[in-house]
């Protein structure tokens, strides 16, 4: 029996469910998607966009409809009739994401500069940007890989934009791999060291990534191009084996590096099956275990079965850091394949009960899972629990703190985040008055808000500003959010796991009980709790048949039953209104309370 537990990092979206008939708007529409329910979200839009007279909800819905027909109806003449026919700024954006999967770059990049041309604020001129560097970097790499002429985009024009991008936003992953990529090619050793550190951050100084941050400080000033077995054997050792192929990596990283892509579009192919509902998971089992039993014979390893089962006792994983998962998510079957760049011993303790745990954090995510593929970028797993260890997936919480620190402190996205913040409070009211225990948008946005701002004000009382204000923002938002959705909910799976085992054999057959529980240790043990509730319990996965669902559904009824039997003791409740919308009033001790009211561990 597979002894697996995914903890989802909600980003903006739900998981993935069976759900009632919805109303006909914007957020409907794409909570239909989100939850890969395609002929919901088809029907919504098309309603939306026949109905409405508001030109923002027409072009969202004109763009939720070309995002379906090239993603998961792969009708790319369709989406693009669609997208030319809008003709805004996001839409050739969406169009040129369209045309860089399909391997057309110079497509790409002529849309992303008519985007460009038609951005009308900041944002979209970021976007337009990052699109148009997508596209030239991505052509260079294509012709780098299959030994074809060089194109003609202009790859310094590039290599300019990203330095800008990275000056601005650094520590953003794509940017910086796109940088690293461009600097490698060009010869660019220092460049290539700034976008190494950019991409890695403070994971940087881990046990198994020092050694190679190490080697890079010394090589990569002194290389201006041409092949390196040393600086390829360093960004092979980061995992950024493809990186490795550009300077000359030995044969075994040349053919992992290749495998990793035919893993990845046999798995992608096989999502895309799984989105129109086509049941083939027995084929794209034997498909993968071949591929990977090919390269291990390739390689000269000895494996079994047990390679693709999640366990990190196996060449792969002893070579390249490779963990590959293959198994059932939420009634799906589907793959976490990703690499090592963090493995260490972590103690958790949990109302008495203790174990010493083996975190392992893993990067260059070949599959994230079939939901993360589905949520296209709104969401993503976080990680997961086996007995005997929790893995962190890196990619989920790199970027969150750096977009928090955007929201709060860049005017225009600040402005632009507190208007909607007050539109879905106002909205937030009609919600709760109709189902007590919803999602509830503009609460999730105002805590998570609110939770930025407080910590803001605890680091400028330390005397911080500028970037050193900026850098301790980003680590400690990014610990908190570490210590509650890994080290707490996947803390309780892996105790559970350890301790108790007739426990944690129910808690297999029982999932939502387990995510129920795992959440309540999440909101218990955090740092902050309001900022915890932001991340994957109040989300609008709440009243779907999914396992987080049902959890999350259990905690919002839960806190509202203890909110009416608390009422005196929150300041500032109007206890005449709906409850849930004034979550954000208790304390964050009576927060952890509401978690522990419902624990039976506690009990």
């Amino acid at each position: 029996m597979r002894r697996r537990i995914i903890l989802t990092l909600l980003l903006c979206g739900c998981a993935r469910a069976s759900a009632p008939p919805r109303p006909a708007t914007i957020e409907s529409a794409a909570q239909a998607a989100f939850n890969s329910d395609y002929a919901s979200a088809r029907r919504i839009y098309a309603e939306v966009d026949r109905t409405t007279v508001n030109s923002k909800e027409r072009e969202d819905a004109e763009i939720g409809l070309a995002k379906i027909e090239w993603r998961i109806d792969r009708n790319p003449d369709a989406a693009r009739v669609r997208l030319e026919a809008l003709a805004t700024s996001r839409a050739y954006l969406e169009e040129s994401r369209m045309e860089r999967d399909r391997g057309r770059f110079s497509e790409a990049e002529a849309l992303a500069r008519r985007a460009n041309a038609l951005a009308q604020n900041k944002q979209e001129h970021r976007a337009a940007d990052l699109a148009l560097v997508e596209a030239i970097v991505g052509s260079h790499l294509a012709a780098r890989r299959t030994g074809a002429p060089p194109p003609t985009s202009d790859l310094r024009e590039a290599f300019g934009l990203l330095h800008g991008i990275l000056a601005e936003r650094r520590g953003r992953l794509r940017p910086s791999l796109l940088y690293l990529d461009a600097a490698l090619m060009l010869g660019e050793g220092d460049a290539a060291l700034d976008a190494w550190k950019s991409y890695f951050g403070e994971a940087a100084s881990s046990a198994l990534l020092a050694p190679a941050a190490a080697t890079l400080e010394v090589l990569s000033p002194h290389w201006h191009g041409g092949q390196s077995a040393e600086l390829a054997r360093a960004l092979a050792a980061s995992r950024l084996f493809d990186e490795a192929v550009l300077v000359g990596a030995s044969p075994d990283v040349v053919g992992w590096a290749g495998y990793v892509r035919r893993a990845q579009n046999v798995t992608n192919a096989y999502y895309l099956d799984v989105a129109n509902r086509r049941d083939r998971a027995g084929a794209y089992r034997d498909d993968l275990a071949n591929l990977t039993m090919r390269i291990c014979e390739s390689l000269k390893f000895s494996c079994s079965d047990k390679i693709v089962k999640g366990q990190p006792d196996t060449p792969l994983y002893a070579r390249f850091g490779a963990l590959i998962n293959a198994g059932e998510t939420s009634g799906t079957f589907n793959l976490h394949f990703g690499h090592a760049v963090a493995d260490e011993k972590r103690q958790v303790s949990q109302y008495g009960r203790s174990g010493t745990l083996r975190f392992i954090v893993l990067d260059t995510m070949v599959s994230n899972g079939f939901e993360s593929w589905s949520w296209d970028g709104g969401a993503q797993h976080g990680g997961w629990a086996e007995e005997g260890f929790i893995v962190q997936v890196r990619p989920a919480y790199a970027e969150g703190p750096l977009i928090d620190w955007e929201r709060l402190v860049d005017e225009e996205e600040r402005q632009k985040r507190d208007e909607e913040i007050a539109r879905q409070t106002e909205k937030d009211w009609s919600r709760a008055a109709a189902d007590p225990y919803c999602y509830l948008q503009g609460l999730q946005m105002r805590m998570r808000r609110d939770a930025g701002l407080r910590l803001l004000d605890e680091l400028r009382a330390r005397g911080l500003s500028d970037a050193a204000l900026r850098e301790a923002f980003v680590a400690e938002l990014r610990r908190r959010l570490t210590e509650s959705s890994i080290f707490a909910h996947e803390g309780r799976h892996a105790i559970d796991a350890q301790s108790r085992a007739k426990w944690w054999s129910w808690l297999v057959d029982n999932r939502s009980q387990s995510e129920f529980q795992a959440k309540l240790s999440e909101i218990a043990f955090a740092p902050d709790p309001k900022l915890a509730m932001t991340g994957g319990i109040i989300a609008n996965n709440i009243g779907s048949d999914s396992n987080h669902g049902m959890a999350n559904s259990r905690i919002m009824k839960g806190a509202v039953a203890w909110m009416e039997s608390h009422q005196t003791e929150i300041a500032g409740l109007n206890p005449e209104r709906p409850l849930l919308p004034q979550l954000d009033k208790l304390s964050d001790e009576q927060l952890r309370a509401v978690a522990r009211s419902m624990d039976p561990m506690v009990r």
